[in-house]
Order: C-alpha cells, then structure tokens, then sequence
C-alpha cells in the first residue's frame, strides 16, 4: 500500500532520538524517568503533564498527556504509584495508551548514602487510524482530489502487550543524586503487521543542589536559592540523548534553561542537535505549575517546526489516610531533585 504517510516515517525515523514519547520536563514526570521516584515525596502526590511537539510539520504534530499519583509509606519504607499516558503521532493518529503500576523501596545507610529502588509493570495498547491515511491514487501532485481510493485497505487490530521496567537511585538528603534506569526489559514486539521489537531504553541521570543561603538570616523557604545542575543521557536502540541543564529555584519561582542533543555525534548525515528548553514555574499554595518551550536547533528549524510546548501540574499534600504512624521507624530520606515544595512543613501527624 502506497501513502503519503510514508514520507512523514521517514522524516520522523532519522529526527527521532528514541521511540518512546518523552518530556523535556522530565523531573516534572519523575515516574517516566526512573520508577525508583514513586513515593519519593513526603506524602502524596497528584500530577498532569502535556506536550505539544513540533506542530507545523506536514502530517501533524506529537501530542502527549499523562497523569499520575503516588505516595510514600514510612511505615513501610515503600513508595506506590501509577500513571495513564496518551500518546499520538502525525495526522493518521498512530496512538498509544499506557497504565503503569509502580512500587519502590528506600534503604538508608546515611544522611549521605541512600538507595531507591523501583520496579514499573505497564499494559499498553496501540492502534492507527487507517481511515486518515493519503493513497496515492487520491494525489493530484498538488493537493488530495479524491475522497476514496482504490487501493485495498488493510485493517490491523490494536498491538496490545504487557511490559516491566526496573530503576535504582542512590542519592545524598538535600546534596546529590545518581539514578540507572531499564525500560522494556520485555522487548515487547509492537509492530501491527511485521515484527518490530521495541529495544530496552537505559538512561543515566543525576545532579547535585547548591544551597545558597542569604547571610544572618534562618533557614527558610524564601531565603534559600538553590541553583541545581542536571543532566540525563539515554539510549534506546541505535539512538542516544543527552539532556544538560540548570534550575535555579528560590521559592515560590523555578527557572531553568537545558540544552538536548550529542555535539559530537553526526547520524544519518544529521547532526545530533535536538533543542533548546526554556522553563518558568511557579508555585502556588501546594500547586507548581511549570510552562517550557523547546527551540528546535536542528535542521528541521524552529521556523519549521514551531518548537515545542509543554505544561506540568503538580499538586502535594499530606493526608491521615491510609492511617501512618506518628513517629515513622527510622527517618524519612527526601531525594534532592529539583522541588521547591520540599521546604513546606506538614503540621499533621505521620
């Protein structure tokens, strides 16, 4: 079968740099990036995030949306979570459901010496909407002329399979951190009609938080800035990324500026130039609401692409249910990822 679709694969196969959906906030969607992160707040967690990828490429734009919550148990040393993600790709809407279930585990040897370890069980479904898919037969060389073609459309029915991922994060309270994550340890095979094995995606990721403290003056949430280093490289098949970056966080605002794409490496003729993000957030009571904008640097050009947008909301909160105890066992590790909520104070009781 002869579409027009094709040429928008082709374009999409030597721009991408991994074939699953991804975040540019990718701190902002902590269970994407490492299931060792469930339940690695205080308490409770409720986030939604969406991104809108380069929209004005012929064939239509990458949309992507999820939503997760999760918490922690200090009774249990544990963390729970689960996630819904909707990703669709181009005009014919090439779409993917995902839910995830996510459990971790914390081990403490020091204020300086903690592990995370998480493990994610995902059922996925993917499906194509054949109905919007351009034959040949309906080109004129300038524009669609025909509704129908005469080609045999073949229907396929949904890819539907199920899937695990592991991660680990070692991290120092309100210093470093340095977390290892596999995704599709299962290689599950997600092609509709011909077999394509989805590869395992590793990634590396880790920074450290420089606390700057005004002078003569307590602790507090408004006194204190923290200017946050990260990076993250992936790689999943014959692609890899790298994501570096600095937060600079003085509550109640969150700015941060990152560069995504491998200098040195040229694939297919293309050099490894993805983008560069810009991010605001702010909080509000115990929402952070956090808004960036990729520029996309790479030969597809932002004034073809129109970069990318994205939204994040994450709202905290601390609650007697399920009921905790008063005083945990042994004292709850915080991660020191960029956060400005972590200097609010919980009055209740654990």
């Amino acid at each position: 079968m002869r579409r027009l679709f094709t040429i928008f694969l082709l374009i999409f196969s030597h721009f991408a740099k991994a074939q699953d959906p991804q975040y540019s906030q990718y701190y902002s969607t902590p269970l994407l990036l490492n299931p060792a992160l469930a339940g690695e707040t205080d308490c409770y967690r409720v986030g939604f995030n969406a991104r809108n990828q380069w929209s004005r490429l012929p064939g239509g734009a990458f949309n992507t949306a999820s939503v997760f919550v999760d918490f922690n148990s200090p009774a249990l040393r544990s963390g729970f979570g689960v996630l819904a993600l909707h990703d669709e790709i181009g005009t014919p809407r090439m779409s993917s459901n995902e839910l995830s279930g996510y459990y971790s585990f914390l081990a403490s040897v020091s204020d300086q010496l903690n592990f995370r370890m998480g493990l994610q069980g995902t059922f996925v479904s993917r499906g194509l909407d054949y109905s919007r898919l351009v034959f040949e037969d309906q080109f004129s060389g300038i524009q669609v002329a025909k509704p129908t073609t005469g080609d045999e459309v073949r229907n396929f029915a949904n890819k539907k399979y199920g899937d695990f991922s592991s991660g680990v994060v070692m991290f120092g309270e309100d210093s470093y951190w340095l977390g290892f994550s596999a995704h599709h340890l299962l290689k599950p095979e997600q092609g509709f009609y011909k077999e394509s094995k989805l590869p395992i995606k590793y990634s590396l990721h880790g920074g450290y938080s420089f606390n700057l403290k005004a002078k003569g003056k307590k602790k507090s949430a408004g006194d204190v800035m923290n200017i946050i280093p990260t990076f993250m490289y992936k790689s999943q098949g014959k692609f890899d990324q790298l994501d570096l970056g600095l937060y600079i966080i003085q509550s109640p605002l969150l700015l941060g500026v990152w560069y995504r794409g491998v200098v040195v490496k040229n694939d297919f003729r293309v050099y490894n130039q993805d983008a560069v993000n810009v991010q605001a957030g702010v909080l509000v009571n115990k929402l952070t609401v956090t808004y960036s904008y990729d520029f996309t640097i790479s030969r597809l050009s932002n004034t073809n692409t129109k970069g990318s947008h994205e939204l994040s909301l994450i709202y905290q909160f601390c609650s007697d249910w399920p009921p905790r105890k008063k005083t945990p066992s042994r004292k709850i590790r915080r991660l020191p990822c960029p956060d400005f909520q972590r200097s609010l104070k919980y009055k209740g009781t654990f």
